[in-house]
């Protein structure tokens, strides 16, 4: 909160609280004056020497200021001058039409008046007023009366005035503190009524952000369900091919493998070396389908991320060689070469041979597709503790934008 701001308005609480106190008092005040008026009146009807017209000179000014007082006929700033200013009309009516001087010491009701009224301030400045009104309406008939009546009336005025100062400076210094703490406490209620309301609009806020993220976690739980719907649905699909497959393959690596290992159980004799390369080839290309039907099993292991590998010793050599005889044949046919460079300085790996070969043979058969000419070349190479093995071809190749 602004301190400025907070000065301002405790500021204007207590001027604002200060006036409704004063115009309680003006209230007070004009209460008394109207009592005053009635007894006057009673007394007039019963003493006949208060039976004259010069009494309608105290009570119609008295009955006017406290009217003025009670209903604030006028600027509610301007009220208690005017009670004052006829108050002491009427003391100094009272002191020419009675021709008593001793009027003058009701003077210090006034400054009592003005002091409850106005504040210290005002109540010094009516009372130095007063006090030229006293000198001026003393008794003129010798210098020593003039002196001696007006000295006791002006020491009655200001002895009036400065202890009622004093008497209402600690009155004061206390309202002061109530007026400063009432303040501070509205500041304080009107600081936490707008943290309520932060408050209140951050809660709105949490409220619909929770909505959003209970709507959020029923989609995720909807495309969870999905996606395990679907992750099912593919093992199944899985598992059904392999199925179908495995049976016609079992058949044909059974029959071939019988074909190549005992040729005799069909004609008794040695089958002709064309005939068993293209039997090798079908039982190699068949064993690769077979084990090409689990890696469709390991799917499911795919997309969890943990892919086993079956790890051992195995020569990089035969690896290669292994591949080249499965896709040799579809080589042959289209009229492409394939040559291997093989160091044989390279150890033995400890890698997943059938994972190798697999990669190699999806190589091939890449490289096959997109050569017309020429052939494929695998070349393998130490490099540091790695051992780097490509597949190059002499087909069309791929374009830098594509790459």
């Amino acid at each position: 909160m602004d301190i400025s701001s907070g000065a301002t308005r405790q500021a204007q609480y207590e001027q604002a609280d200060l006036d409704e106190m004063r115009a309680q008092a003006l209230k007070l005040v004009s209460i008394s004056l109207l009592a005053f008026v009635f007894v006057l009146l009673m007394l007039a009807t019963i003493d006949s020497t208060l039976r004259r017209p010069s009494i309608w000179l105290i009570v119609v000014p008295v009955l006017i200021a406290a009217l003025i007082g009670h209903f604030k006929a006028c600027d509610r700033r301007w009220a208690p001058f005017l009670m004052i200013a006829l108050l002491g009309a009427t003391i100094i009516e009272v002191r020419y039409v009675y021709s008593d001087t001793q009027t003058l010491y009701l003077m210090p009701l006034l400054v009592l008046m003005a002091n409850s009224l106005l504040g210290e301030g005002l109540s010094v400045g009516i009372a130095s007023a007063l006090s030229l009104v006293i000198v001026a309406l003393g008794d003129h008939r010798s210098p020593l009366d003039v002196i001696h009546m007006s000295g006791i009336v002006l020491l009655l005025l200001w002895a009036t005035t400065i202890l009622a100062a004093i008497a209402s400076r600690p009155t004061r210094i206390a309202l002061a503190w109530a007026w400063r703490s009432y303040a501070l406490a509205e500041a304080r209620t009107e600081e936490l009524r707008d943290r309520q309301a932060e408050l209140a609009r951050l809660a709105k806020s949490l409220a619909e952000t929770c909505e959003r993220l209970e709507a959020l976690n029923a989609d995720l739980d909807r495309e969870r369900r999905a996606a395990e719907q679907a992750r099912r649905l593919k093992a199944e699909f899985a598992a059904a091919i392999s199925h179908e497959l495995r049976t016609p393959l079992n058949l044909i690596i059974g029959f071939a493998e019988m074909m190549i290992s005992a040729p005799h159980a069909y004609s008794h004799q040695p089958l002709p070396e064309v005939y068993r390369q293209d039997l090798e080839a079908i039982y190699r290309n068949a064993s690769h389908i077979s084990r090409l039907i689990d890696d469709v099993l390991d799917l499911s292991q795919i997309d969890a991320h943990r892919l086993a590998l079956e790890k051992s010793y195995a020569s990089l050599e035969e690896i290669v060689r292994s591949a080249v005889l499965t896709v040799s044949s579809f080589y042959e046919h289209l009229g492409l070469s394939l040559t291997t460079e093989i160091p044989s300085n390279i150890p033995l790996l400890y890698v997943d041979a059938g994972r190798i070969r697999q990669i190699l043979i999806n190589l091939l058969n890449n490289a096959a597709r997109f050569t017309e000419r020429g052939g494929v070349t695998i070349r393998a190479r130490l490099e540091d503790n790695n051992v780097i093995i490509s597949v190059s071809d002499t087909g069309v190749g791929i374009s830098p934008l594509d790459l």
